[in-house]
């Protein structure tokens, strides 16, 4: 586990030739550790790198800050979009990661931060994962998102984010020109087997989870 500067993270080289890598970011409470399980499970053979959010929420680490339960903090929310997106941008240096061939893979707080630095940065990362998204805020409307791919995974009966939100994500990002996949699974805002397999069969990879 390293800090550079102020982002604890945790990286893990792929298998040797491969040339695929994960970012993961946590949801509310969440860590790296956490992220570097899912991340094992998603792709076992990519290279993945996790950092830890730096905002505290009493003892839960989150990657921006907000007023109340889903009324984000927009201010906060685009500074440390810029910030993780400059720790990611070393972090490639550093640990030799081809930024075109990075999937950003974001749970909840993590996927949102995810939006905000492909909405900010679009450049730090070649595609995405969302997982249970909300909008942090609206992007410009100049953004250009071609060429990317995303998958978007909401659940019908979650109570954090709702179906609604989700599918306004995925038109929001669709309306950029990404290729956008979009599912609301039958599940609530925890992750489960499905969204596991669902990210699986999208990142082209094998879907049985590494033991």
């Amino acid at each position: 586990m390293t800090s550079e500067p102020d982002f604890i993270h945790v990286f893990e080289p792929g298998e040797p030739g491969e040339r695929r890598s994960l970012l993961l970011l946590h949801g509310t409470g969440g860590d790296e550790i956490g992220m570097q399980a899912v991340g094992r499970m998603l792709a076992p053979g990519f290279g993945r790198l996790s950092p830890r959010g730096q905002v505290k929420e009493g003892d839960s680490n989150r990657f921006f800050r907000r007023f109340s339960e889903g009324v984000i903090d927009v201010a906060d929310a685009r500074a440390r979009a810029l910030d993780l997106a400059d720790f990611v941008s070393r972090a490639c240096g550093r640990y030799q990661l081809d930024r075109d061939c990075l999937t950003a893979v974001g749970y909840s707080n993590g996927a949102n931060m995810v939006t905000a630095m492909m909405f900010l940065r679009p450049d730090c990362f070649r595609d995405a994962v969302l997982l249970r998204p909300m909008l942090p805020f609206e992007p410009d409307p100049e953004l250009d998102l071609a060429g990317r791919r995303i998958l978007v995974l909401g659940g019908a009966d979650d109570q954090v984010v709702s179906p609604a939100e989700v599918e306004r994500h995925v038109r929001v990002l669709n309306g950029a020109g990404a290729m956008v996949e979009g599912h609301v699974l039958p599940t609530g805002h925890l992750l489960g087997r499905r969204d596991l397999a669902a990210v699986r069969r999208w990142l082209g990879v094998s879907d049985q989870p590494a033991r």
